[in-house]
């Protein structure tokens, strides 16, 4: 929601950010398998696949964020195509998107001079970075997604007590905002850029 030059910068940044952590991904992470049972890993020479950036969160808040999509085939360095050893994707997922958060960081600093400050998350022990300056108010402002899961969940709390008389684990916590999360979701609206910067 900056001006033009900050928003390319921005924008940029977000790129460089995506083809370093598929990188990495293709450098530590992605591997083919072959044999009895897919036991054999084998390198690949890089993936093929496709990144949706959207703009905005499902209840229209400023949110730029990609999905990314990677073909479950991949050459090894022999030339044939295998199935990728998925099963490492889905243990590495949550560190590849850490690793974009952190990149991401590291260049909007560069080149944007950001400082970052650490803030407590709601839902969990380990903290989140915002950008320095900005202050609640407005970060509030741009986080509706957030506040409806956030009284869904605790809404879903008080019933979980009365139906059981005990607050919930820390575990069951996390599953009744998940649930809260996909009971709240809204359809995606899809809108262009120039039309949400108007």
């Amino acid at each position: 929601v900056g001006d033009e030059q900050t928003r390319e910068t921005i924008y940029a940044a977000h790129q460089e950010a995506i083809a370093w952590m598929i990188g990495f991904g293709e450098r530590e992470v992605f591997s083919s398998r072959s044999g009895t049972d897919g036991v054999l890993q084998e390198p690949i020479r890089g993936v093929i696949g496709a990144v949706y950036d959207h703009y905005d969160s499902r209840a229209n808040d400023p949110l730029l964020h990609a999905h990314v999509v990677i073909i479950n085939r991949a050459q090894g360095m022999d030339g044939v195509w295998r199935t990728l050893d998925s099963r490492e994707i889905f243990r590495h997922t949550v560190l590849m998107s850490e690793l974009y958060n952190s990149c991401l960081s590291d260049i909007l600093t560069r080149d944007l001079g950001y400082g970052w400050e650490e803030t407590p998350r709601l839902h969990s022990d380990v903290p989140m970075w915002e950008v320095e300056g900005v202050g609640k108010a407005m970060v509030t402002e741009f986080s509706q997604r957030s506040q409806q899961i956030e009284d869904a969940k605790e809404m879903a709390l008080v019933k979980f007590v009365a139906d059981n008389g005990r607050m919930p684990t820390t575990a069951e916590i996390l599953r009744i905002r998940e649930k809260a999360a996909v009971n709240t979701r809204p359809d995606k609206t899809h809108h262009s850029l120039s039309a949400l910067v108007k």
